[in-house]
């Protein structure tokens, strides 16, 4: 560390920012970097800053180290980074616990996902734990996945400790459980192994660093990756904290300087640059319903993307719908799963290229594929003509109907139980419908246009009105019902609209969100739903609803 903080502004923003709880494992990553100069503005925290070499040029660097344990305090501080250095990701590196027979001592573990495993009900049985869970970015977890490990072990700056053995760390992927305790108790580790059969980690402070990248207006891509230093149990001690604080720092570093994906490459993903390809337009053609032809996007093109080029990106689930039904909801869902990462592998080989959507899918699929892209992910939507078979860009200026708003509380209510809402604007969905499937409700919103009509979504301009409106619920959701349950949505409505609203919903936020089909095949009518917040492979991703 060199002199005095430096006040000026001309380090902003950096490309990566890394995030460490303890002295020791920002003092790892700092050995690894070279000329870091420590920054500060007003009463924000001490960043060390500098310039790192990358296989694909070099990238700006920022380290900081929590003032607290825990995800509380590591959200709020995480925050405050996030805001001042606008990075373009974060990394959380540091030690964590590992579970006894999945990993080793020493050893590199990545996270797929952390779970936040504080929320819970208290029973008379004991707490019901209730995780909330954030997903890795898939670009970054891609990267670290096909990542070569002889180059980061070279950067290992630590003597293997001798009862380890001569053997080089594994490197692990898996879930994290996310606490505010310290544990040394292996009891409690075998009831946290109950959160997730592929649990790799323990740790305190990796929900908070997520939660607020997700938050953040600039959605910063998130990755955790730890040091295996105990096993959480009455063994635990202090003896392999320096060597995991190093591997920790080795491998992040080195994926950093050697992987496959540079910090360059996601600032230009993350934003919108100058396209150095203007004539070019991602389109994404999502069936599960019914099937329509590639040159029809072509032919329907408006003169603000004719003549450019096209490279589609197709989810195709029509061939699991059949007699007015999707006979695999699951497997249409996995179909679209990794939809952002190939949409961001498209994205880096036509930079600046223009996003086009062209949908005709099941409004849970619609709503998980916006909520897998997030609000960063710009879309142009385009609405299919029923009658003449083409697509429709949104554009232009027309009038449209109100959207209201109805049943929105005024104060907080503490109760924990359910919320519903549903959006009316092609149909109405009636409430005997629904409260069959959510009968005691401790809010029931209602989201309406008078009257519902077809095909009623004109513009961009109208698009965004309805999505302010339906976020503001979402706000007022999460602030006067904090003990809510799930949030149930019941959706009749335009396509791309069901898309952007998932582009709305945060996970770390809107915990739970479960979104329904309706068909009049079935009985009930909303015979199914996804939990769109909700990792793919989780129990309760699929819902079915039984009469």
């Amino acid at each position: 560390m060199q002199g005095d903080a430096d006040t000026s502004h001309d380090w902003r923003p950096v490309d990566v920012l890394i995030v460490t709880a303890l002295p020791e494992e920002r003092d790892a990553v700092l050995r690894l970097l070279e000329d870091f100069e420590p920054v500060q503005v007003g009463e924000s925290p001490i960043y060390y800053v500098c310039t790192l070499p990358t296989n694909m040029g070099e990238c700006k660097v920022a380290v900081t180290q929590l003032s607290h344990m825990g995800s509380v305090g590591a959200g709020i501080h995480a925050t405050q980074a996030i805001g001042e250095l606008d990075p373009a990701y974060v990394l959380m590196v540091g030690i964590a616990a590992g579970i006894r027979g999945r990993v080793s001592l020493g050893d590199v573990i990545v996270s797929t996902q952390v779970l936040y495993y504080e929320q819970a009900k208290q029973t008379p049985r004991g707490p019901e734990h209730r995780p909330i869970s954030i997903p890795a970015d898939p670009l970054m977890l891609h990267s670290a996945q096909n990542y070569d490990n002889a180059k980061w072990c070279s950067l290992i700056a630590a003597e293997t400790p001798q009862h380890r053995g001569t053997g080089s760390p594994r490197v692990c992927f898996g879930p994290f459980a996310v606490g505010d305790k310290v544990v040394a108790d292996q009891s409690y580790v075998s009831g946290l192994m109950d959160l997730h059969p592929k649990l790799i980690g323990i740790e305190m402070e990796s929900y908070g660093i997520a939660a607020a990248a997700a938050s953040a207006p600039s959605r910063p891509r998130f990755l955790a990756i730890r040091g295996i230093s105990d096993f959480a149990d009455e063994q635990k001690d202090d003896r392999y904290q320096q060597y995991a604080s190093a591997v920790a720092a080795a491998f992040a570093i080195g994926l950093l300087r050697y992987g496959p994906l540079s910090p360059s490459t996601l600032r230009s993903v993350a934003t919108d640059a100058p396209s150095e390809q203007p004539g070019s337009l991602i389109a994404i053609r999502h069936l599960s319903m019914q099937y329509t032809p590639p040159q029809t996007i072509i032919e329907s093109l408006p003169p603000k993307f004719a003549g450019q080029s096209v490279t589609e990106l197709l989810i195709y689930q029509t061939d699991l719908y059949s007699d007015g039904r999707l006979s695999n909801p699951l497997e249409a869902a996995r179909r679209q799963a990794d939809l952002e990462y190939h949409v961001d592998r498209l994205l880096d080989s036509h930079p600046g290229a223009s996003m086009g959507y062209f949908g005709i899918a099941h409004i849970p699929l619609l709503f998980h594929a916006g909520c897998r892209l997030t609000n960063k992910r710009k879309l142009h939507f385009f609405e299919l003509n029923r009658y003449a078979g083409r697509w429709e860009y949104l554009q232009g200026e027309k009038e449209y109907p109100e959207l209201k708003t109805e049943g929105l509380p005024a104060q907080v209510n503490d109760e924990h139980s359910d919320v519903l809402i549903r959006i009316s604007i092609s149909n109405t969905v009636r409430l005997e419908e629904v409260v069959e499937i959510i009968p005691s409700p401790i809010a029931s919103l209602h989201l309406r246009i008078e009257p519902p009509q077809r095909d009623v979504l004109v513009s961009e301009r109208q698009l965004h009105d309805y999505g302010a409106k339906f976020r503001r619920v979402l706000d007022g959701i999460h602030e006067f019902l904090p003990n809510r349950e799930r949030t149930h949505v019941f959706y009749a409505g335009p396509v791309s609209l069901a898309v952007y609203f998932g582009q709305l919903i945060i996970q770390t936020i809107d915990h739970r969100v479960l979104v329904y089909n309706y068909t009049t095949k079935d009985s009930p009518r909303h015979s199914w739903g996804l939990e769109i917040t909700a990792e793919i492979d989780s129990p309760d991703f699929l819902v079915r609803v039984c009469k």
